[in-house]
């Protein structure tokens, strides 16, 4: 009866995140930033499920901008929280310049020693699955503290 009442309750919240990449390839720089709502439609599977246990949903949109020109493509993946100390970011977009699908994965590395500096650093790699997956891209990204009190105003639980 528990199970069935916290299954019928959604998890969410939103996140923006600031960073840059540097291009392997060619040695550009630019910015890359996104902004994400992540939900877990299923509190239950959220919390307890072996398979998608902490992890969320995740959609929005990506931002990448070399020179004075930003494109931006739409996200869709997920986020795992808390696995082995670590906030696991993946999502696929299609990059708007050269039409090549692509890839982002990246972590927080929770420390204790360092709660605020891990908290809110993002370590990622872009690849182009277009190309076999081949590593296109350094990004290092940063959650601005200046930001916490929206992005905690953005947290619900909703029930169905």
């Amino acid at each position: 009866m528990l199970k069935d009442l916290i299954s019928e309750v959604t998890f969410g919240f939103s996140e923006d995140m600031y960073g840059r990449y540097k291009d392997l390839e060619t040695g550009a720089e630019g910015k890359y930033d996104f902004s994400v709502v992540c939900t877990a439609d299923n509190f239950y599977k959220f919390l307890f499920d072996k398979t998608d246990k902490r992890r969320l949903g995740l959609e929005g949109i990506v931002r990448v901008s070399s020179s004075s020109q930003v494109h931006e493509a739409p996200i869709h993946g997920s986020l795992v929280l808390f696995e082995d100390m670590k906030l696991k970011y993946e999502f696929a977009y299609v990059d708007p310049v050269t039409d090549e699908e692509m890839l982002y994965r990246g972590q927080k590395n929770i420390t204790p020693l360092h709660p605020v500096k891990s908290m809110t650093t993002l370590y990622g790699k872009v690849y182009c699955t277009s190309k076999g997956g081949i590593e296109r891209a350094d990004v290092l990204s940063y959650f601005l503290l200046s930001d916490l009190f929206d992005f905690l105003k953005t947290f619900r639980l909703k029930f169905a």
